[in-house]
């Protein structure tokens, strides 16, 4: 927008259309403009012959006068009206996307009529003020400002609550499924891990959350958070969508979890549950099933999950 104003104070003279001194008569070839992507706006917002365009009313009455009103060269066509001419040029010039093509029609409307029926015709620079007050007006009220979102923060678990977290590691026909539980402060309670004749990831981390929830249960654990990195489980054990695949997985877990006091469901991504991750894959590399003795894992594939 502002860069017409500087293109006004920048170039030579002579415009018949009430443009400053200083101004020279451009072709809208030499615009960055394309007049095609003009040609479509036009095409899009005014139909033809719906607006009392001078050359339009000549073909059905006699009028004395075609002239284009807003310098008095050529006839007023929609075309010169709207697109070739210098005034149209230069609102072009300072605003051609978005929504300023629908102000920009609007302007050179209500500059033309004002001429016609006022005889009045202000400096161009009033009518770029114009497009541009308007902008800021109807921009403000439709399209909401930037918010800043905060970083999230993590905070430990409260005292009672643990966390289990799930993943999966997928072979060519089975696959290694691991629950691994921490406590309030962080510590590795128990790690359970199941093989599964399963190929297909999604059905297998959602198979092991029901003998998860199992075990659970025996260790008498009341306040429960399920974490996993797959938005699809975590939103079918929240009953927010339903997948047919393993709704019936789905069913038989949230049965389970009405057992317990509190339980929730927690999407994770990936880098923040590193902990399992690596542990399923050292589990399906010893082929082991069942509860893991946790002094047996390797301390170097354990993380602290809220620190990576």
């Amino acid at each position: 927008m502002l860069s017409m104003k500087f293109l006004i104070i920048k170039l030579s003279t002579d415009n018949k259309e009430l443009v400053p001194p200083g101004l020279p008569r451009l072709k809208m070839e030499e615009s960055g403009t394309s007049q095609n992507s003009i040609a479509f706006v036009i095409q899009r917002h005014i139909l033809s012959n719906a607006l009392p365009i001078r050359t339009a009313i000549a073909k059905r009455m006699q009028i004395n006068d075609t002239a284009y009103p807003l310098s008095g060269v050529g006839e007023e066509t929609m075309e010169h009206l709207f697109h070739y001419s210098n005034f149209a040029y230069y609102l072009w010039k300072s605003s051609p996307w978005g929504l300023m093509p629908i102000m920009n029609l609007d302007t050179i409307w209500r500059a033309r009529n004002d001429k016609v029926h006022n005889n009045n015709l202000s400096c161009i620079i009033h009518y770029i003020d114009s497009i541009i007050r308007c902008y800021a007006n109807y921009g403000s009220q439709l399209f909401t400002s930037p918010t800043t979102r905060a970083a999230p923060h993590w905070s430990p678990l409260l005292e009672d609550w643990i966390k289990i977290i799930f993943d999966v590691k997928v072979g060519s026909s089975s696959m290694s499924v691991v629950a691994l539980a921490r406590d309030h402060l962080g510590t590795v309670l128990w790690v359970a891990s199941n093989m599964l004749i399963f190929c297909d990831a999604l059905i297998g981390e959602v198979a092991a959350c029901h003998p998860t929830f199992e075990t659970a249960v025996k260790r008498k654990h009341n306040f429960v958070i399920i974490e996993s990195d797959s938005e699809t489980i975590i939103k079918a054990l929240q009953r927010k969508v339903s997948v047919w695949s393993i709704d019936n997985y789905v069913l038989n877990c949230n049965r389970v979890s009405r057992q317990v006091l509190s339980c929730n469901f927690a999407f994770i991504p990936r880098l923040n549950i590193f902990a399992a991750h690596n542990i399923v894959k050292w589990v399906f590399a010893q082929n082991l099933t069942g509860m893991v003795d946790v002094p047996t894992i390797l301390t170097d594939i354990i993380c602290n999950d809220h620190k990576v």
